[in-house]
């Protein structure tokens, strides 16, 4: 039986485009891939504070409010180290430039960031656009609602 091999897909939100814009939210999820099988892991999130207002334009990317991170301690660069730990084998994201500018090497060490924007861009040259929302409907892909 081959090696067990873990990557972990991750997405930031954020209070801008670039540092020194705060990550206000963090989710990831592992996918374990072995023996030609792929484990779907747990869904992780978690909400962090920040020291200077959200602006509107950001939350009207990603609906966090003020209210939602009130009392919340900031991200630290511990936290973002810890995600490149225990057992990650690389770090996957849909466009890893931007989450690339928080989560820096200093803080992943040798662990490789994969880009699924660059990988659809690739793949999928002639869809109406390459956002994961866009990709889903143009897919058809059925997703499960949560509320």
């Amino acid at each position: 039986m081959s090696e067990a091999r873990i990557l972990r897909v991750l997405d930031i939100e954020t209070t801008g485009m670039e540092p020194p814009a705060e990550i206000i939210e963090i989710g990831y999820c592992d996918l374990t891939l072995f023996g030609g099988l792929t484990e779907i892991g747990e869904r992780k999130s978690r909400l962090f504070g920040c020291v200077t207002p959200c602006p509107p334009e950001a939350m009207a990317v990603h609906h966090i409010t003020a209210a939602d991170l009130a009392g919340l301690e900031p991200c630290t660069d511990r936290t973002l180290a810890s995600l490149s730990a225990h057992g990650a084998e690389a770090l996957v994201a849909h466009n890893a430039a931007f989450e690339g500018q928080w989560f820096t090497e200093a803080h992943r060490g040798s662990t490789p960031m994969l880009c699924t924007l660059k990988a659809a861009l690739r793949v999928w040259p002639d869809a109406p656009g390459h956002s994961n929302q866009v990709l889903r409907y143009w897919l058809d892909l059925k997703l499960e609602r949560t509320l």
